[in-house]
C-alpha cells in the first residue's frame, strides 16, 4: 500500500491502465476511484493549493495492494527548483509566474 498523501506540484495526470486501487478522500472518507477506459485521473498538487490560498484543495489519496502487479503511468507537473512561490500568488498583480520586477517591488 501507498500510505495517504497529496502530490508536491501543481497537478499530477494519471493513466491507470483500468487497475483498481486508487482511493481518494472524499468528505473525510477513502473512495474507490472505478478506472474508467481511455480516461484519466488528475489530481491537484500541494503547490495549486499554496498558490490559490487553499480554496483549491490538493487531493488526498492512497493506493492499496490488489494482490496483482499493478502499474500505472502519472505525469508530475512541477515548478522549476529555484520558482519562488508565494500564498496568494494568483491575487497577486504579477503580469505573469516570473516577475522579477514585481518582486522586487515586494521587498
Amino acid at each position: 500500500m501507498t500510505p495517504e498523501h497529496s502530490d508536491s506540484g501543481f497537478i499530477t495526470i494519471l493513466s491507470t491502465f483500468g487497475y483498481n486501487g486508487l482511493q481518494v478522500q472524499i468528505d473525510g472518507e477513502y473512495r474507490d476511484i472505478k478506472p474508467i477506459k481511455d480516461s484519466l485521473i488528475v489530481n491537484i498538487g500541494d503547490i495549486l493549493s499554496k498558490i490559490s490560498n487553499r480554496r483549491i484543495k490538493a487531493t488526498l489519496h492512497r493506493v492499496w495492494d490488489i494482490g496483482v502487479e499493478r502499474f500505472s503511468c502519472p505525469f508530475f507537473m512541477e515548478p522549476r527548483a529555484d520558482a519562488k512561490i508565494g500564498v496568494g500568488i494568483l491575487e497577486s498583480e504579477r503580469r505573469w509566474c516570473e516577475d522579477q520586477e514585481y518582486d522586487e517591488r515586494m521587498k
